[in-house]
């Protein structure tokens, strides 16, 4: 290859990662706070199924508090479900996130849901 010469591989394969790193970082806690309510949802739904709905509200609660969740993420965005045995808890909430620089909205949807019976969690 002569000196001087632009290698576009090479010059693809910078811009691809620095997109990546940018939406990583703009995108990537929101989908971590996603992962943080699955365990969120399974803690309330054991207290609610071992005990009752207020148990399971209280617990909610407490589970927001310790994963640090952000505001976006209240506790009217959960409901809390006991039938029989069984307790339901879901939880579904939007966000809407700018792209840095061009500040063009995205509007990201999570749902997260956990049913816990008497013996262990049901699909």
């Amino acid at each position: 290859m002569r000196a001087g010469k632009i290698n576009v591989m090479g010059v693809l394969l910078i811009l691809a990662l620095v997109v990546g790193l940018v939406y990583l970082h703009t995108f990537g806690p929101y989908y971590w706070d996603s992962v943080s309510m699955g365990e969120v949802v399974k803690n309330t739904a054991m207290s609610c199924q071992e005990r009752d709905e207020m148990a399971g509200e209280t617990r909610l609660t407490q589970e927001l508090k310790a994963h640090e969740i952000p505001t976006y993420i209240e506790e009217g965005d959960c409901n809390i479900l006991k039938r029989g045995e069984d307790c339901t808890v879901s939880c579904a909430w939007k966000v809407a996130v700018s792209w840095p620089v061009i500040g063009v909205p995205r509007e990201l949807s999570f749902e997260k849901k956990a049913t816990r019976g008497p013996h262990a969690f049901k699909d």
